[in-house]
């Protein structure tokens, strides 16, 4: 009598399905931690590169004896009131401090920042300039709300006092959104009219 051949069984046991369920969710896991890691990441650089060019603003006002303003400016040749800071910004002798690049005004750095997804307001005494007296001191006082995609959470904010010198808004609550000088959460990645030291 002829022995019957059997083919092995085709597919995978439950343990091995669980097993690889199990690893897919940990890598998948893993690579959204990476993705919010790396978003953190570019909020905090574009932060710094903007704290950056606010203190070179106030450190060249200093150092020329000259007023020196910070102003948006997508395009790089004037300054503009539409949109905000992540397009790009000047920073220029503003002899007549009127926070508008004129002509013989001189140009010391430009920066076509074009920051993907993050937005730079700043309230209303800076929603389209910072302007540094030889002295050090700001005209104005106020903040800087930087988001990426505008989401309030993870948010950044550099607050600019009277005496022009700039600093990063804490998070004391540990919320991941900055607070003001009265430890309330900021309220909008968007321009507002609170004005805060």
């Amino acid at each position: 009598m002829a022995k019957k051949i059997t083919k092995p069984a085709c597919g995978f046991t439950l343990i091995e399905v669980l097993i690889t369920l199990t690893l897919l969710a940990t890598l998948l896991s893993i690579a959204i931690g990476d993705i919010s890691l790396f978003n953190a990441t570019k909020l905090v650089k574009s932060r710094d590169d903007f704290l950056f060019a606010i203190s070179l603003t106030r450190n060249l006002a200093i150092s020329r004896n000259r007023p020196v303003s910070l102003c948006k400016s997508g395009n790089i040749t004037k300054c503009e009131s539409i949109g905000g800071f992540e397009q790009g910004w000047i920073i220029f002798e503003d002899l007549d401090k009127d926070g508008k690049y004129d002509n013989g005004e001189r140009k010391l750095k430009v920066v076509n920042a074009d920051m993907q997804q993050i937005t730079i307001r700043g309230n209303n005494n800076f929603k389209n300039r910072i302007t540094y007296l030889p002295s050090g001191d700001s005209t104005a006082f106020g903040r800087f709300v930087l988001c990426d995609k505008k989401r309030l959470k993870t948010s950044e904010a550099i607050f600019v006092n009277a005496s022009g010198k700039p600093r990063t808004a804490p998070d004391n609550n540990k919320n991941t959104i900055p607070e003001d000088n009265n430890n309330k959460d900021i309220k909008s990645c968007l321009t507002d009219t609170t004005i805060l030291d």
